[in-house]
């Protein structure tokens, strides 16, 4: 017999027979005689958490003997005394409730013996039946409460209508949740959060900003429609830290280039280090002189005006870069610095990929052979600034 899930539960149910009209709460006095204290604390939290429910169903408060405190330590009242019949008719006066409900679970080796009874207040009477067998203590939980204020004439105080549970479902565990004001609801665990502690006006739409170490806060609206909501939640996106470079420039047309770009503040603010290999043909000479080049460029760079939401975004950047050249008809190696001063990237963003152009203003520096720049802007063949089109691929 699996006892966390099923119990043997002998069922009273004991009823007054009086009509209570004017209030709408119920004391709930309770003993437990189960030596495994695990077994003892999970049954214990179901019958509470159930009944709870089962009351809050019916608009009914749940009191416990936090409300009788004093009463029962001036009495010096052990545990097993509170679910009397006296004590507990005493107690519910102390309280100003109409109805007490006692429970009791007691371990008796072989089966476990569940009894759940109501005291009526004003006629100090009961009403009696019992049902034995193999039931959910839930279930016998809810066929009391429904009882109360069913057939046996328990009325309720009517509330109005409110949101007074929030589910929150999403499947990135430890996701923070934040009211407007910058409170603290709560976290994601095992993919839920229960927020049962404030009230909303059904038909609400909340603003709640999520965070999570590691992604992109972002802010996500509700609607509360019912007393009970369930909200799934929206992913929130990755922040990126790290990017590959694959690019081509004009007008150093046969060639390619690949980089790495590193984000000092995640999808913000970069650095990156990247190479570009070009083959120079003089096609004007019968000869076809030719000379291959390796141009390094580091820039540093950050994005303007636009989020890493957005579809387009806007960075500018700035950077040194070396071009190293190699004639293929004689030895040597030559030398080019410059200086990027000024780049303006428009880049498609998607999440994982994007697809930039960047014209480059490059000017030569007084250092090295100065073969390509001779100290001046770079311009090409049709005199325009040297543009850039690559792809990232972003993590």
């Amino acid at each position: 017999m699996n006892i966390k899930k099923y119990l043997v539960i002998i069922f009273y149910f004991i009823l007054f027979s009086l009509t209570v009209y004017s209030q709408s709460a119920v004391l709930v006095l309770d003993y437990f005689e189960i030596e495994d204290e695990k077994l003892r604390t999970e049954i214990s939290d179901q019958i509470q958490k159930q009944l709870t429910e089962e009351l809050e169903r019916v608009n009914l408060e749940y009191r416990d003997d936090s409300f009788v405190a004093s009463a029962i330590r001036d009495k010096g009242l052990g545990s097993r005394q509170l679910i009397e019949e006296v004590t507990a008719l005493e107690l519910g006066r102390a309280a100003d409730v109409p109805v007490v409900i006692t429970v009791s679970a007691i371990d008796k080796t072989t089966f476990l013996e569940f009894v759940i009874t109501a005291w009526g207040i004003e006629s100090e009477k009961v009403s009696r039946s019992s049902v034995t067998g193999y039931i959910m203590i839930n279930s016998s939980i809810a066929q009391i409460v429904k009882k109360l204020t069913g057939e046996y004439g328990i009325d309720s105080i009517p509330q109005e209508l409110k949101v007074r549970k929030i589910t929150f479902i999403s499947n990135q565990e430890g996701m923070e949740i934040y009211m407007p004001d910058g409170e603290l609801l709560g976290e994601i665990t095992f993919s839920i959060l229960n927020v049962t502690d404030r009230e909303f006006d059904i038909g609400t739409k909340l603003l709640i900003t999520k965070k999570l170490k590691g992604y992109r806060e972002a802010d996500q609206y509700i609607y509360l429609g019912r007393e009970k909501t369930a909200v799934p939640l929206s992913d929130l996106k990755e922040v990126k830290s790290l990017a590959l470079e694959f690019n081509y420039t004009f007008p150093q047309l046969m060639g390619a280039g690949s980089g790495i770009r590193f984000y000092p503040v995640p999808d913000w603010m970069f650095l990156s280090f990247d190479s570009y290999f070009y083959l120079q043909k003089d096609f004007s000479s019968p000869y076809g002189n030719e000379m291959t080049h390796s141009d390094f460029r580091f820039l540093a760079g950050i994005y303007i005006g636009f989020g890493p939401e957005s579809l387009f975004r806007v960075n500018v950047s700035t950077g040194l870069g070396i071009i190293l050249s190699y004639p293929l008809d004689r030895g040597g190696v030559y030398t080019d610095f410059y200086i990027n001063a000024l780049n303006i990237t428009l880049e498609l963003n998607f999440d994982d990929w994007s697809y930039y152009l960047r014209p480059e203003l490059r000017f030569g520096i007084e250092l090295g052979d100065n073969n390509l720049f001779d100290g001046k802007l770079f311009l090409s063949e049709v005199n325009v600034p040297v543009i850039t089109l690559g792809v990232l691929r972003k993590w």
